[in-house]
């Protein structure tokens, strides 16, 4: 899991939690913001995606 914070051009910040995982050759992501969810929640959201894509 990658804890990510970007800047839009506007100068605002994004906070999310990123999982990556592959899928054969190809590399799949899935971002849960920190704002919708909050941060404990978000970071629970990644870590299920990832166990789940490993599943497949």
């Amino acid at each position: 899991m990658t804890h990510v914070v970007s800047k839009s051009a506007a100068g605002k910040s994004y906070a999310y939690w990123q999982a990556a995982w592959t899928e054969g050759a190809t590399r799949k992501t899935a971002k849960f913001s920190v704002a919708k969810s909050g941060d404990k929640k978000a970071l629970d959201l990644a870590i299920k995606a990832k166990r789940k894509a490993g599943r497949k």
